[in-house]
């Protein structure tokens, strides 16, 4: 298993407790991703989880007061994750992926459609 360190939490490259319909889940400051994506240099999604662990830290230290909402910080780190490869190699395809993602995986998905998810990557 391979690990990589980040400033706010540490990345297990594993298979083990992710979310099975997910490429990597986050806990706290501890993010598991899915060994594919170490085997395609994929760092958005390593920059996407270690987003996660920052938003948590600011919370926690915080006591609560700078918590922001699972749907921002999702937009937030799939916006980050848009920034490396390999969506920079074409945009377009994810940004229609991510917003695939947002309208139809999270708890508040019954809430967002496709079109409302890509404009809120878009902003």
């Amino acid at each position: 298993m391979k690990v990589r360190f980040g400033k706010y939490g540490i990345a297990f490259y594993t298979n083990r407790f992710v979310h099975v319909d997910a490429g990597a889940t986050t806990y706290y400051c501890f993010a598991f991703i899915r060994p594919k994506y170490l085997a395609n240099n994929d760092e958005g999604i390593y920059r996407h989880e270690m987003l996660h662990t920052r938003q948590w830290w600011r919370c926690i230290l915080s006591f609560g007061s700078k918590c922001l909402s699972h749907l921002v910080m999702e937009v937030d780190a799939y916006k980050l994750q848009l920034e490396y490869y390999p969506a920079t190699e074409n945009r377009l395809k994810y940004e229609l992926l991510y917003s695939s993602f947002l309208a139809h995986r999270y708890e508040f998905s019954d809430q967002l459609t496709q079109e409302e998810a890509l404009k809120l990557l878009r902003s």
